[in-house]
């Protein structure tokens, strides 16, 4: 006789709102299954039970509260004037066995583009201290072109985050998808290593 499997009691957060746990759990599960392919880092299968348990899982989907709309004018100026891009061409050495790119690479090209929308917003030497949350939403064969956007979404007092979508376009067509996002959160610091304030810039 199969044992008896314990139920576990939701917290009273995610019982009140079941579908916004179900389509949680389905983000969840997508960005684990697409992530395989790009051979980047997963969640233990531990790890993704205890974070849909918990609730945890919730902190997966972006936080309104964390993007700015309303900047005063001459912040929002310099946002649009600091936008960085960068186009990368995907070759061999930068794939997988899937011939995809590596997630790695992919993780790297944002961090570098998401610090160069950073130091030309404030002119500061900054340092990366986390990335909030990747979506891998599509695979990006060799043979395709891949263009960064980076934007700053969030200023702080001496932190800035920064958005990074991945297009990919078909090198012979005329055929472009959103393929990864990703933020960034950067501080800003002074010549003795300690957080300064991130604007103004002068």
């Amino acid at each position: 006789m199969s044992p008896a499997v314990p139920i576990m009691r939701l917290p009273g957060h995610l019982r009140a709102n079941k579908r916004a746990l179900l389509s949680s759990i389905g983000t969840v599960t997508s960005t684990w299954l697409n992530a395989i392919q790009y051979n980047a880092p997963l969640f233990s299968l531990n790890s993704l039970l205890i974070c849909i348990t918990l609730g945890s899982c919730m902190s997966l989907t972006q936080n309104p509260a964390q993007t700015q709309t309303d900047f005063p004018d001459d912040i929002a100026a310099r946002i649009a004037q600091s936008e960085a891009r960068v186009i990368k061409a995907i070759f061999p050495s930068n794939t997988n066995h899937h011939n995809t790119l590596f997630g790695g690479d992919a993780l790297a090209w944002m961090d570098e583009t998401a610090f160069i929308a950073a130091t030309r917003f404030c002119r500061k030497t900054l340092v990366t201290v986390s990335s909030d949350r990747i979506d891998f939403k599509k695979a990006i064969p060799a043979g395709s072109l891949a263009e960064l956007i980076a934007n700053v979404i969030h200023v702080g007092n001496t932190s800035l985050k920064v958005e990074v979508n991945i297009y990919v376009e078909d090198m012979y067509k005329d055929h472009r998808e959103h393929a990864i996002r990703g933020v960034f959160t950067f501080v800003a610091v002074d010549e003795n290593r300690n957080p300064t304030q991130v604007w103004p810039h002068n």
